[in-house]
């Protein structure tokens, strides 16, 4: 088996596991509903704050649907259904840069207490490519 095989194997394994972490902890007969909007704005925050914090260099965000002219959107046309479910999700793709490593990981710690999944990441040399895929309803 290939080295390229072998990290997109464990990749998918990676990605595969943090949904299904995702999913149990998410419930859509709770109570208490996460507005998507709501979880958009905050983890968009979040991402910026917390550069500071850790050090990190944030370039562009971006959705993974594309924009209309201007580069804004209505969040309801962004909106994906997850299947099965009565959540929703929005793709979020972050690209920056990082000083420390230490830092850069504890950036990506601090992000994963908001109700997200991190679906991608990619690191060359300081620089990094980052997919969030931010849940709701």
């Amino acid at each position: 088996m290939t080295a390229k095989r072998q990290h997109a194997e464990q990749q998918e394994r990676s990605v595969t596991h943090a949904y299904e972490e995702l999913a149990a902890t998410m419930n859509p007969a709770d109570t208490e509903r996460v507005v998507l909007d709501t979880q958009i704005s905050e983890t968009l925050i979040e991402v910026m704050k917390n550069r500071l914090e850790y050090d990190v260099t944030v370039g562009t965000i971006s959705t993974a649907k594309r924009a209309g002219a201007s580069g804004m959107s209505r969040t309801d046309l962004l909106k994906e259904k997850v299947p099965t479910t009565g959540v929703q999700s929005i793709r979020v793709n972050v690209r920056g840069s990082y000083n420390d490593f230490d830092g850069f990981t504890h950036y990506l710690k601090a992000l994963r207490t908001l109700p997200l999944a991190i679906v991608a990441l990619k690191v060359e040399g300081k620089n990094f490519e980052l997919g969030l895929r931010v849940y709701g309803n």
